[in-house]
């Protein structure tokens, strides 16, 4: 995972350099996936992107019927929607890890 857009927005390891942050968030993300369950929601996080897409045209059609601007509006929407989820548990996996994590004292 990406950790820099964690770096200098979590307030626990603000006060840390930057290079000391970058350390921190990997070994807490490590930590995190260590974690009973978190590997796997750590592999399901894209299928998630995929079934809500899916469900979202279903529940579309449903309501709607078909017409040309459902799978857009299907895509665009689910991908929005998904991309939050993603972020949710990409979040959840690193403030478990944080938790288990020791942050050093400041420089």
């Amino acid at each position: 995972m990406d950790v820099k857009p964690f770096i200098d927005s979590v307030s626990d390891i603000a006060h840390l350099p930057r290079h000391q942050q970058f350390v921190v968030l990997e070994n807490a993300w490590a930590q995190g996936l260590k974690q009973p369950g978190m590997s796997l929601l750590n592999q399901c996080k894209y299928a998630v992107s995929v079934i809500v897409v899916l469900a979202l045209a279903g529940v579309l059609f449903l309501l709607f019927g078909y017409g040309s601007w459902l799978p857009l509006v299907a895509l665009i929407t689910g991908l929005v929607v998904s991309k939050i989820a993603v972020a949710k548990i990409e979040r959840t996996i690193l403030s478990r890890g944080l938790a288990l994590t020791e942050i050093p004292v400041g420089e």
